[in-house]
């Protein structure tokens, strides 16, 4: 009896920490299990009564719209979505190239940052998403990802992390939006992200 008892408690574990893991998949390297290290808020889902993701700073105001130039750069996103019912739409206002950051206090060091983007590039631009580890306030670790042409579905990127430091107590990830208009000077570079996680 208390054989089967063991075996059965050997199994549900085993289940357990599979649930953990996931895999990551990269068509030039060879698939790999991870586990799941979230992201605050990291599939845009969340959003307060400003109108701004939740968690994150950004240089969006979505009530700014009708002052001197809109500002609404930062926005929430129903009909284009990778996961959930929200992804976060960055576009160029033809003034202000947006962004989003996120800061906050992170023990285990991943090494990948995963997310799903898409986009629409005018003229050479470029988009990209940034992420520094700390400790003590000091940046011990980065990693970093740009694309210069458009991602027209939405795909996943798997961005790699340095691991010179063995221990962090922060992360930051910044997320930037291009900075040029189409030839009709109607449309602009738009970025969408949806999902992000980090993985060890």
């Amino acid at each position: 009896m208390k054989t089967k008892y063991m075996l059965l408690l050997s199994s549900l574990l085993s289940l357990t920490a599979c649930k953990k893991d996931v895999a990551i998949t990269n068509p030039n390297l060879p698939t790999i299990k991870a586990t799941q290290i979230a992201i605050p808020n990291g599939d845009f889902e969340n959003w307060d009564w400003e109108l701004c993701p939740v968690n994150w700073y950004t240089n969006g105001c979505a009530l700014c719209v009708g002052a001197q130039w809109d500002e609404y750069v930062v926005k929430k996103d129903s009909q284009t979505v990778y996961h959930g019912t929200y992804s976060a739409l960055f576009i160029y206002n033809y003034n202000f190239m947006a962004y989003a950051k996120i800061k906050f206090g992170l023990i285990t060091h991943p090494t990948i940052l995963q997310g799903y983007v898409k986009s629409y590039l005018y003229n050479p631009d470029t988009i990209s998403i940034s992420i520094k580890l700390l400790k003590n306030k000091r940046v011990v670790d980065s990693g970093y990802w740009q694309s210069t042409t458009p991602i027209v579905n939405f795909t996943q990127i798997n961005i790699p992390i340095t691991t010179a430091a063995t221990l962090i107590d922060t992360a930051l990830i910044t997320i930037k939006g291009g900075k040029n208009i189409a030839p009709n000077n109607f449309n602009s570079t738009s970025l969408w992200v949806d999902d992000l996680s980090f993985f060890k």
